[in-house]
């Protein structure tokens, strides 16, 4: 099932997904979901379909099911990790079975589907993988086994790099020396923070999604830019210099 929680503990189920996982382990086969670029929520099931194969839906933020890609064997491995390019389609890794390999795959968020390609467990490994979209536009993986004991791998499609993309701000106001969080997407290797154009001196990278950052001394109230290699971007809201 999908479900919501509100940051007060309120919890609401969104959607059961009618052919679902059954007498299968939790915790083994690493389903996704995420927020596509055009709003709506995108995740797999493993066992899921008529053919129990495998399955890919879409899930409005009001509840609405779709399924946007059934698979009609087990040939091609059980989807497991989904993310999206800079082109806005989902790419994702499926998960091999006794009997298949993994695989690499695309699908528009329409729900046109393509796989790409097929990964050789004896030169890279086998999944369950992991699949990150990196600054440089280009994916990067990870299998287990293989030659050794893992590979790390890159997969370049020749997508443009992401661009930075600032999202939220916590807390939204704060005085001249307190520590401010900046919530995004792509915001790895930051360059430069800067509070309504007063550039910070101290700030550093929590993860890919967020950047901590020291309100500098002369900041005024205003919005948040946060700049990377590959461009800027600026928050909607303003920060209140107390």
């Amino acid at each position: 099932m999908v479900y919501r929680i509100t940051p007060a503990g309120d919890l609401t189920i969104l959607a059961t997904y009618p052919d679902g996982r059954h007498n299968i382990a939790p915790g083994y086969y690493k389903e996704t979901l995420l927020q596509a670029s055009n709003g709506n929520f995108y995740g797999t099931a493993a066992f899921g379909g008529s053919k129990r194969a495998g399955a890919i839906f879409e899930l409005t933020p009001t509840g609405t099911l779709t399924t946007r890609h059934e698979f009609s064997n087990l040939g091609s491995g059980l989807p497991t990790v989904l993310t999206e390019g800079t082109d806005y389609n989902l790419y994702g890794v499926t998960q091999g079975t006794a009997s298949s390999a993994s695989s690499l795959y695309r699908i528009t968020l329409s729900g046109q589907f393509q796989t790409l390609q097929v990964i050789n467990p004896i030169d890279f490994g086998s999944c369950p993988c992991g699949l990150t979209l990196g600054n440089d536009g280009r994916f990067h993986g990870t299998t287990i086994a293989g030659p050794g004991f893992g590979t790390a791998w890159v997969w370049d499609l020749g997508l443009p790099p992401p661009k930075p993309d600032v999202i939220g701000i916590v807390p939204t106001s704060g005085a001249t020396g307190s520590v401010v969080t900046v919530n995004g997407k792509f915001l790895l290797g930051a360059t430069g923070v800067s509070f309504n154009g007063t550039p910070a001196t101290t700030f550093s990278n929590i993860s890919a999604n967020y950047v901590s950052v020291t309100v500098p001394t002369g900041a005024t109230t205003g919005p948040i830019t946060v700049t990377t290699a590959n461009g800027s971007s600026t928050s909607a809201g303003s920060f209140t210099v107390e």
